[in-house]
């Protein structure tokens, strides 16, 4: 297993959060625990209430979500980190918000920073989106280049804007209400096989975010970042960046700009990464690892279950 590269990723806000995630480890495990209680008593929120027993529709506000997602997926984390100290990845990533905690665990933001951040981020997202009515809807089918093409013909700069790069073939757009339901035509006459509205609080990752990344960055500049214990590939660059003055610039970027995801992905397999693990909430990652046909292996655990998995995985190699 160690002469194989390695990549932990980790999952944004969206489709994977649920009431009760990671409360088997929770239970199990005193380092989860610990975490748990450390966010807790930095953002003022009882996290184990909230993830354990929701409700549903409070866990999936933006403001909630976000600091939610990022303690579980650290717990589980740490818990891997314990119980398997071999297993060290050559890279990390995370989809949007999960790249704040690809930064926990590449070293580069310690954890109670990170809790900090993270809550001020969902915080001040809710914020910018209560502050401008937006939307977001993903488009099956398209190119980069036709979705470019899409927004040349609608010609709404101000309206609409590439959100993510998730995958071949699955692009999301980011827009003000009118230049979305444009889009929903628009993109179907220009070629999109489906074109699909997100049940989302606004245009995340567009300039309408504005607001949002210019008070965090405002945070970010007082905070004392480590160098990094492996390679980190971010968002908006869509590669493996290694100054620091690029890492604190990209996790500010990323909340205005295009998440190149597929290009993420891509750039590990550049570096010769056979194994991936999908470390927090759901299985969204995965599937958008089949859909861009890496080589290799990809792993989600987010149960005790999966822990087998890599158990298997470290004694047999």
């Amino acid at each position: 297993m160690t002469s194989e590269k390695m990549a932990f990723i980790f999952p944004g806000q969206g489709e994977s959060h649920s009431v009760g995630m990671a409360q088997d480890f929770y239970n199990q495990f005193e380092v989860a625990r610990e975490t748990f209680e450390e966010a807790s008593q930095i953002t003022g929120v009882d996290l184990k209430q909230l993830i354990f027993d929701g409700p549903l529709e409070t866990l999936s506000k933006t403001n909630y979500c976000q600091i939610a997602i990022y303690v579980v997926s650290v717990a589980i984390l740490r818990v891997i980190q314990q119980q398997f100290p071999t297993l060290k990845p050559h890279v990390v990533a995370g989809l949007s918000l999960g790249e704040y905690t690809a930064a926990t665990a590449a070293g580069i933001l310690p954890f109670s920073l990170g809790v900090e951040l993270v809550f001020a981020r969902g915080t001040l997202m809710q914020r910018a989106c209560e502050e401008n009515p937006s939307t977001m809807a993903v488009v099956l089918g398209l190119s980069e280049e036709q979705a470019l093409d899409v927004l040349k013909a609608i010609g709404r700069p101000n309206d609409l804007w590439l959100a993510n790069l998730n995958c071949p073939g699955q692009i999301v757009f980011s827009g003000t209400k009118s230049g979305i339901e444009e889009l929903l035509v628009v993109a179907k006459e220009k070629g999109a096989k489906r074109v699909l509205p997100l049940n989302v609080a606004g245009a995340f990752h567009s300039p309408l975010m504005q607001s949002a990344a210019n008070q965090l960055q405002e945070k970010l500049v007082g905070m004392q970042l480590s160098l990094p214990l492996c390679k980190f590939a971010m968002n908006s660059s869509g590669h493996i960046e290694e100054d620091q003055s690029n890492v604190r610039k990209q996790l500010i970027n990323q909340i205005t700009q295009t998440v190149r995801w597929q290009s993420c992905i891509e750039e590990m397999r550049k570096e010769g990464v056979t194994k991936f693990f999908e470390i927090g909430p759901g299985k969204v990652l995965a599937g958008l690892n089949k859909r861009i046909k890496v080589d290799g292996d990809t792993y989600s655990i987010n149960s005790l279950k999966d822990l087998d998995v890599l158990q298997n995985l470290v004694t047999t190699h």
